[in-house]
């Protein structure tokens, strides 16, 4: 069984859709349905946002369904230029930007006391994803940094944050939910993918019609779904 995580049900809804057998249940922050996608049995919950949520929710899908993969898809902010709207960046690795033990001789990002810091995305998974050709933009894989913070226009507002983003932590996105779900998988031994849309750059304030966003994004999270559950690609 696969399992496949989102914060918001916007951002799951074509993947929902198009199972079979699907059954519901409440889990913590939403529903959480069970069925078949494709011919293979797959679970799928919303999170809720922030990575207390989404480490929340991975363990409880982990515990009750012992998925064998987590795949999570949703919107995230661009931290370069070069990143349009619409583009799909795979993550070859995770960060939690915000965890700051430094003044204890840790490394930003580091777990106290653990190997955790940087966590890595499948390689077998993330090479399948990188085959699909997105609907909405360009396709690259690059390093999602997580945080409880919703970034916006911090060119003008906090240029060192930027920076550290940027050039200290190499980042490519920011999000808030992608490292929390993938420490959680990675101490359950679970492979996992994080699969970012552009939604808006850091920096600048939003400009979206989030509904249709999320509905464009979410019909094409299924396409890369597919791929990695080895199904073809829908048209």
């Amino acid at each position: 069984m696969d399992a496949i995580i989102a914060a918001m049900d916007g951002e799951i809804a074509a993947v929902r859709a198009a199972m079979e057998h699907l059954t519901e249940r409440p889990g913590t922050a939403g529903s959480v349905a069970t069925g078949t996608l494709y011919g293979r049995p797959v679970v799928t919950a919303r999170s809720g946002v922030g990575k207390v949520m989404a480490a929340m929710c991975a363990q409880e899908i982990i515990s009750n369904y012992q998925p064998g993969r987590i795949i999570v898809v949703g919107i995230a902010g661009a931290l370069h230029e070069r990143l349009a709207i619409g583009d799909v960046v795979l993550a070859e690795d995770v960060m939690q930007y915000d965890l700051d033990a430094t003044a204890l001789g840790f490394a930003l990002g580091e777990v106290p006391y653990t190997p955790y810091r940087l966590l890595h995305s499948d390689p077998e998974m993330l090479a399948t994803a990188a085959l699909v050709a997105s609907r909405l933009g360009a396709v690259s894989r690059g390093r999602i940094l997580s945080g409880d913070r919703f970034l916006s226009n911090i060119g003008e507002s906090d240029p060192n944050l930027l920076s550290l983003l940027q050039e200290d932590l190499a980042g490519d996105v920011v999000e808030m939910e992608g490292a929390a779900i993938a420490l959680v998988a990675t101490v359950n031994r679970i492979p996992f993918l994080i699969i970012r849309t552009i939604s808006d750059h850091v920096t600048a304030k939003p400009s979206i019609r989030l509904k249709q966003f999320l509905k464009q994004t979410s019909e094409n999270n299924l396409r890369f779904v597919a791929a990695l559950l080895g199904a073809p690609v829908p048209a």
